[in-house]
């Protein structure tokens, strides 16, 4: 009898995404490669304008609840919800999509290019990146997964949930240090690793 081939399945780890700065950057990255693979993900529902307004939305009312206005806390819960309604509706397009595949390799590629996860898939492997601030010194420590035995890599962080990306020095190694933030700011950092086969993607935004 043959062995029956299990079935990809997308999947998006909200538990991860609790804090609204960090679950909004998530948003803007999975937005970002739905339109960096238009020609595989044609047709979502909603838009991805849609989806983008609805998140832009959130962070604006995250905003107003930071500066305690009243009433902004709930209005940014009942935006929240309606952000996260909207990722599980990509998440059933994305799988339906990768259902018509006949090869499960395809099918997890489909669901990764999306920038969604795969369940049971790499979740035990080491983080792309880390980000550690030392508050004593402060100083972050940003360490990414080495891309190859030689290999360069670009740094970004922004303070602004990824509407601006600041660059930081290129190195060598896959370590490099950034001083002068602090906690009070809404970082987050991402790297691009360069190896012989050319420039990868840049990684997914990671938040201190």
């Amino acid at each position: 009898m043959a062995k029956k081939v299990k079935r990809p399945i997308a999947v998006f780890h909200e538990d991860q995404y609790r804090v609204v700065g960090k679950f909004v950057l998530k948003c803007k990255t999975i937005a970002q490669d739905f339109t960096n693979n238009v020609g595989v993900l044609p047709t979502p529902v909603p838009t991805t304008i849609t989806f983008l307004a609805d998140v832009g939305k959130l962070e604006t009312a995250e905003t107003n609840a930071e500066a305690k206005i009243v009433g902004a806390a709930a209005a940014r819960d009942l935006l929240y919800q309606q952000v996260v309604s909207d990722l599980h509706q990509w998440l059933s397009y994305v799988q339906s999509l990768a259902d018509r595949l006949n090869n499960p390799s395809a099918a997890i590629n489909l669901i990764q290019l999306a920038g969604f996860e795969v369940k049971g898939v790499g979740r035990k492997s080491k983080p792309i990146l880390k980000a550690v601030l030392d508050t004593k010194t402060g100083i972050t420590t940003l360490t990414a997964k080495a891309a190859a035995d030689r290999a360069a890599y670009n740094w970004q962080y922004t303070n602004d949930l990824g509407t601006t990306w600041i660059n930081i020095p290129p190195t060598l190694q896959a370590k490099t240090t950034i001083s002068g933030l602090t906690l009070s700011e809404k970082l987050a950092f991402r790297v691009q690793s360069i190896t012989k086969e050319g420039a990868n993607d840049w990684s997914d935004a990671v938040t201190l």
